[in-house]
């Protein structure tokens, strides 16, 4: 029987992801990697084996099947701005000064926990409905209901790329504050 084991987060679903986070919510990371039930459950998740066929490993297995994951969950994959899934092309928000109060309230409300992350991802990816000269236009905003169940089965690596771009947004944002508040000389009060 060939197994198929994700080899970055290119191959792992949001729905895999949003599954595994339930699993192990308010467990130590200490205690996922040590419970051999958990392994188990990991398998299941993340492999085309159900938690039945999983039972049937030998320990070795079950724990090389687990390094083998980590390792994918741990490999991230490329953040893409475009790209094409269930026959739709898609696109990250191409304006977000632009973004819809309701858009972003709704991406505060959602941030990017794992429980929400679908509904993030149909804030922030909608189909494109426009383009011109390397520029396009994205599906007006109408909430997530339509594409968030969609958005389930979207590479993980998608939205990890998108989470990364505003971490990274956040830092220099800081690090311009930083800058600026060094040179302004502080007035007394």
């Amino acid at each position: 029987m060939k197994v198929v084991v994700p080899e970055n987060q290119n191959e792992v679903t949001i729905r895999q992801h949003q599954q595994w986070e339930k699993v192990i919510a308010g467990l130590s990371a200490e205690e996922i990697e040590s419970r051999h039930d958990l392994k188990l459950e990991k398998i299941a998740v993340f492999t085309t084996l159900s938690r039945e066929q999983a039972t049937l490993l030998t320990a070795e297995d079950v724990d090389s099947m687990n390094e083998l994951i980590n390792e994918g969950l741990n490999r991230p994959g490329v953040f893409k701005d475009r790209f094409k899934f269930n026959g739709i092309e898609y696109g990250f928000h191409p304006n977000l000064d632009k973004m819809a109060s309701s858009e972003y309230i709704n991406l505060v409300e959602y941030q990017f926990n794992a429980e929400t992350l679908h509904r993030s991802a149909a804030i922030l990816f909608r189909p494109i409905t426009k383009e011109l000269l390397g520029t396009y236009q994205i599906e007006k905003y109408n909430g997530t209901d339509e594409h968030c169940e969609t958005m389930r089965d979207l590479p993980l690596s998608i939205m990890n790329g998108a989470v990364l771009f505003f971490s990274n947004l956040t830092k220099e944002l800081s690090d311009c504050i930083q800058t600026y508040l060094a040179k302004v000389p502080m007035k007394e009060v």
